[in-house]
């Protein structure tokens, strides 16, 4: 009885952390060099070639000079604008249909080149320093909490009840953003779970034999006699 009251402590506490358990420690990249060797004699030259008559250091439309970046590229620091040269060049929007295009080669190229560069970042290392942003500890709101253990121990209580109001964020109270996890909401899940146990073990009620029933078509199951 022991070791089954501390199964059924353990699983009360499911709505705690509810779809997503636990909360996931902030991460900073790691950036690999860019691909110099590849980029210097096969990048470098069609960038020059079909970008810099508009985007370089004469003459920046839209304020966007790719010069200043093809000489030492860091595609870490400068990944927004060659993420939007990787998508210009995608959906054909870049160069202009009046100026000089690559060849489909080329193209391709450059946006393979791109995006392989953007996606080397390594969220692992503490040594550049991005802030990922706040992680919130998921769990579930008051009514998804009470329909969990409801399904789960089948016992007709709402242990929410006495929880504090959910937090609202566009109208909605389970986005698990604004769903925070305060010490007096810990505190009422570690007593909810106390209570769960006794409504799910009752010890006050006589125990009855199993009673053997068959199947009918008609009135779908009774007892042997």
């Amino acid at each position: 009885m022991f070791s089954k009251l501390h199964k059924i402590t353990f699983l009360a506490l499911v709505g705690v952390f509810g779809q997503a358990l636990g909360a996931a420690e902030e991460t900073k990249p790691t950036v690999v060099p860019t691909s110099q060797a590849e980029f210097n004699p096969d990048i470098f030259p069609i960038i020059k070639d079909i970008c810099f008559g508009c985007h370089g250091n004469k003459r920046a439309k839209a304020e966007l000079n790719l010069e200043l970046f093809s000489a030492n590229p860091d595609f870490f620091k400068d990944g927004r604008t060659w993420e939007h040269v990787s998508e210009m060049l995608r959906h054909r929007e870049m160069p202009p249909e009046n100026k000089k295009q690559p060849t489909e080669d080329q193209r391709i190229m450059l946006i393979e080149f791109i995006e392989k560069e953007l996606a080397k970042f390594d969220c692992s290392n503490p040594a550049v320093p991005v802030n990922p942003g706040r992680v919130t500890l998921r769990r579930l709101n008051r009514s998804e909490y009470n329909n969990t253990i409801r399904d789960l121990f089948g016992v007709d209580y709402q242990p929410a009840a006495d929880f504090p109001n959910d937090e609202v964020g566009y109208g909605f109270n389970n986005i698990g953003d604004v769903l925070s996890m305060s010490p007096i909401l810990m505190e009422k899940y570690l007593r909810a779970a106390e209570e769960i146990t006794a409504q799910a073990i009752r010890t006050d009620i006589p125990a009855y034999p199993p009673e053997d029933v068959i199947r009918t078509k008609k009135w779908g199951t009774r007892s042997d006699d």
